[in-house]
């Protein structure tokens, strides 16, 4: 009974995730988002595509993967590219997690205030220094250093738009997502229980 209620709970997390990373695709947010990460863009040589799929994974890391994967097959992202963004991607995910989820209170609960901030910020820490070598070797080896990157432009006022058609466009595109992570999610958890 323990695993049904671990698979129910893993599926349901997975796919909420997918499903509103892609509404928020759909509705614009992402490409309002990325008037900002321009700058990040030119310091890492990273596409737009590739960072927007970092700060997908501090939404939801199973969604900001599925969604570079997407980009991957879309070939808006290179396979050069896809390493560097998993190792950058995890300092959002801990971060969102230490934060914003469970680990801080857990830690500050179960640890104390002093083992358990030393606990977060040591977490924090190692996965900043992991994001810094990822950026740096971006940065040598990915970027193309006669290529100027564009700034982004801003996107206009109308393309944010969250309304029933970019929901239902959004749940279209979280289909072909959720059919290849959810078999291979359940499969993990099994295997991991038994």
């Amino acid at each position: 009974m323990q695993v049904f209620f671990s698979a129910v709970n893993a599926v349901l997390l997975v796919t909420v995730g997918i499903v509103v990373v892609n509404i928020l695709a759909e509705a614009g947010v992402f490409s309002r988002i990325s008037s900002f990460t321009g700058p990040f863009c030119k310091i890492s040589g990273l596409s737009d595509a590739c960072v927007l799929s970092i700060v997908a994974m501090g939404v939801n890391a199973t969604a900001g993967k599925s969604m570079l994967a997407e980009y991957y097959r879309d070939g808006k992202v290179t396979e050069r590219e896809v390493i560097p963004i998993l190792i950058m991607g995890a300092f959002p995910v801990v971060l969102g997690e230490s934060l914003f989820r469970v680990q801080l209170p857990a830690a500050l609960i179960l640890l104390g205030p002093v083992v358990g901030g030393i606990y977060t910020g040591l977490n924090l820490f190692s996965s900043g220094i992991q994001a810094l070598f990822a950026l740096l070797y971006s940065r040598r080896f990915l970027a193309d250093p006669g290529h100027v990157i564009a700034p982004v432009p801003a996107a206009p006022v109308a393309a944010l738009a969250l309304n029933r058609g970019s929901v239902i466009a959004g749940c279209r595109k979280a289909v072909p997502p959720l059919q290849r992570v959810v078999p291979i999610t359940l499969v993990a958890l099994v295997l991991v229980v038994f």
